[in-house]
């Protein structure tokens, strides 16, 4: 896909908030436990982590001129994972917070 397509995608709420997050994302050969991270990580640190992921991807992104499906997916995957912890970890809203990771340990990891 072309660049400016892959930035518009990934800009894009509802491209972020259609993507589910897998238990596990393997970036440049490394492998993120994301479900594993949610369920037991520090919520600050965490955003932390991955936003620092996302803008290196984001700048590879912005680099390129042919962007692979597959570097889009996992920039889009990690959108979605800053957003929930930003949602979720630090709310008022302690049931829903309790709730979602509730379903989230569900979820095999």
């Amino acid at each position: 896909m072309k660049r400016d397509e892959a930035i518009k995608r990934i800009d894009s709420l509802v491209s972020v908030l259609t993507v589910d997050i897998p238990a596990v994302l393997e970036i440049h050969g490394k492998k993120y436990f994301l479900k594993e991270d949610i369920v037991h990580g520090e919520r600050k640190k965490l955003i932390e982590k991955y936003t620092e992921i996302y803008h290196m991807l984001r700048e590879e992104i912005s680099e390129m001129e042919d962007v692979p499906e597959a570097l889009v997916e996992k920039t889009l995957i990690l959108r979605r994972l800053i957003l929930f912890l930003k949602e979720y970890r630090e709310t008022d809203r302690r049931e829903d917070a309790e709730r979602w990771l509730e379903f989230i340990k569900k979820i095999e990891i």
